[in-house]
């Protein structure tokens, strides 16, 4: 995990037990898929993680974080029913 960190995110990321929804760009050069977000998203401690990788730069499309977004919010949270 490139950088300087004040803190080693590996001491941590183990022990994120809460759902988590995380969205990543494949060609992100802040934050290289493989380098970085790949191996942030697998040392995640939660049993309920989904990692969403769209063939972008730093952001995914506004369509997928909604969609994405929603159905993760009506799968941990249960349908709005609307």
């Amino acid at each position: 995990m490139g950088g300087s960190y004040d803190i080693d995110v590996a001491h941590y990321l183990p022990r994120v037990h809460q759902p988590v929804l995380q969205f990543n760009g494949y060609f992100d050069e802040t934050f290289r898929y493989q380098d970085e977000a790949k191996p942030y998203f697998d040392l995640l401690g939660s049993e309920s993680k989904k990692h969403v990788v769209e063939p972008t730069g730093h952001f995914a499309p506004n369509s997928v974080v909604i969609r994405e977004t929603l159905a993760w919010l009506d799968q941990h949270m249960g349908e709005s029913g609307n």
